[in-house]
């Protein structure tokens, strides 16, 4: 039954978010945050967190970076939660992967729009936890660790640190 809920709030989120309709994204995804609240899905909810992040961190009029980053810190407490319920190879042990990809997801926004706030040092640290994660031995996940190091060359590169954003 969660699968199926899965699936198509999921969708009914991803569509408008990658349309730019962010408004329209941000209710869906509410409805599956809420929908995994009442039936009990610490993972999933988190997950949703992190799509409203996105949502409300998007280039657009209703920007709200405080809002992103509260979702942010709860999804991240949401998947700290689910990891402290489940081992590798364990019965869940797909939701605690999934749990560690969602953080370095997390950790990786969180510090775009610290970057975009002009707080560098703060950027810095969030952008080097997410990157840490994606490399750890558990998770070694390359299109993590790639846009990960995507969003600290652009971090350099606003703060013109060229040399390190060459590499």
């Amino acid at each position: 039954r969660t699968d199926a809920i899965v699936i198509e709030l999921r969708c009914h989120g991803d569509a408008p978010l990658a349309r730019g309709e962010y408004e329209q994204a941000r209710v869906f995804f509410q409805q599956a945050h809420d929908t995994f609240e009442q039936v009990g899905s610490p993972f999933w909810r988190a997950a949703a967190l992190n799509s409203i992040g996105d949502t409300c961190a998007g280039d657009w009029p209703g920007r709200d970076y405080a809002r992103a980053r509260k979702c942010y810190a709860d999804a991240l407490a949401l998947f700290a939660q689910v990891r402290a319920g489940s081992t590798p190879g364990g019965p869940k042990s797909g939701e605690w992967v999934g749990s560690r990809l969602g953080e370095c997801n997390a950790l990786r926004a969180m510090g775009d729009i610290a970057v975009m706030l002009g707080e560098h040092d703060q950027a810095g640290e969030h952008h080097r936890q997410a990157l840490a994660t994606a490399e750890s031995p558990d998770v070694s996940n390359q299109w993590s660790v790639a846009i990960t190091l995507v969003s600290m060359g652009a971090a350099c590169y606003r703060r013109k640190e060229l040399t390190a954003a060459l590499g």
